[in-house]
């Protein structure tokens, strides 16, 4: 139960050039300049790089983009269950718009709604509680972020759902059907 008005994103990464955060941080920053009126903070949890660091500081959203180094167990747990959205990929990876990361099927299992920039393999641009930019895009567009929040927040079943198309799709046991499945055909 949210005490407050804050939209608080979390991104839990060791960061890669094919992450795009550069173009997460100066869509805040856009956000802010146009007289965003929404409170938005991002923790960003694991290792970052220094170039990503400065940017912060740089764009001053030391206040709004908080980098919390690497955390476990229950104090992980604690941060996951503050955030409204999780944060996956806005780069190109290897050349393709396509990846499937961990970390989107560690939101999906905690029934965290995310953004992403990859088209993943396990879900599809219609799913509801992922909302999707385009690779080649400047910066995220934080007031889209905020009009995805406001069509998710009040769904109930948002976090039952999520995991159990997580069960359904990415445990051991559903990738292995999947694996049978295509043998079986030949």
């Amino acid at each position: 139960i949210k005490s407050d008005d804050t939209i608080k994103l979390i991104c839990v990464s060791i960061e890669r050039k094919y992450h795009g955060y550069k173009k997460l941080i100066k869509g805040l920053k856009k956000y802010y300049d146009e007289n965003g009126q929404r409170n938005i903070e991002i923790d960003f949890v694991g290792v970052y790089s220094k170039k990503t660091k400065n940017l912060v500081k740089k764009l001053n959203l030391d206040d709004k983009i908080h980098f919390l180094g690497k955390k476990y167990g229950d104090e992980l747990i604690k941060l996951y269950n503050n955030a409204d959205l999780g944060v996956g990929a806005f780069g190109f990876r290897g050349g393709t718009e396509y990846g499937s990361s961990i970390k989107t099927k560690e939101y999906f299992a905690l029934g965290i709604p995310f953004i992403n920039g990859w088209k993943e393999y396990s879900f599809d641009d219609s799913y509801p509680y992922v909302k999707r930019f385009d690779l080649n895009c400047d910066y995220i567009d934080f007031n889209e972020v905020v009009k995805f929040y406001e069509s998710i927040k009040d769904d109930d079943q948002m976090k039952y759902k999520m995991r159990k198309f997580a069960e359904d799709h990415f445990t051991w046991e559903a990738q292995f059907t999947k694996i049978f499945n295509e043998i079986n055909k030949s």
